[in-house]
């Protein structure tokens, strides 16, 4: 596409994020997205966009049920590699509707679920959040990363 060709040229990273029209999956919703991913590093790649400047985000929120967000989320590890490449991932669950079903909260009272998609997305291999209640879920985060690294 013509964003991985403008990034390549400037060496800019790109985070692709995976979405669709409409909430319905034909099969797996996991394979569909790795096919979707498999689609986006191989246009990335044509392009000439390096693919250490490519984010892979699995669109949490977009295009998914509040129940496929879970289900996406429980199974993220799948994945972390894609035609046997790692990519860095980002996760954007903050204050996220899909945690308003699952727990019944309001949006201004969702931090605390908040952070533990973040942890939970850091254990299955995520490296970039997204998240408005910064300092709280900072703290969360670098304790899972201190955890994870003793």
């Amino acid at each position: 596409g013509r964003m991985a060709t403008i990034a390549a040229k400037y060496g800019v990273p790109v985070i692709a994020m995976h979405n669709q029209s409409g909430q319905e999956y034909e099969r797996d919703i996991l394979a569909s997205m790795r096919d979707f991913f498999r689609r986006t590093t191989a246009v990335a790649k044509q392009a000439g966009l390096s693919p250490n400047r490519l984010i892979l985000d699995p669109g949490i929120g977009f295009g998914k049920t509040a129940a496929a967000n879970l289900t996406v989320l429980k199974r993220l590890a799948e994945l972390q590699s894609i035609d046997g490449r790692q990519y860095p991932w980002l996760l954007g669950t903050s204050r996220k509707s899909f945690i308003g079903a699952a727990l019944d909260l309001p949006v201004e009272e969702r931090m605390e679920a908040t952070g533990a998609t973040c942890v939970w997305g850091i254990v299955q291999g995520c490296s970039i959040l997204r998240v408005h209640d910064v300092k709280p879920v900072v703290r969360m985060c670098r304790m899972t990363d201190a955890i994870l690294e003793a």
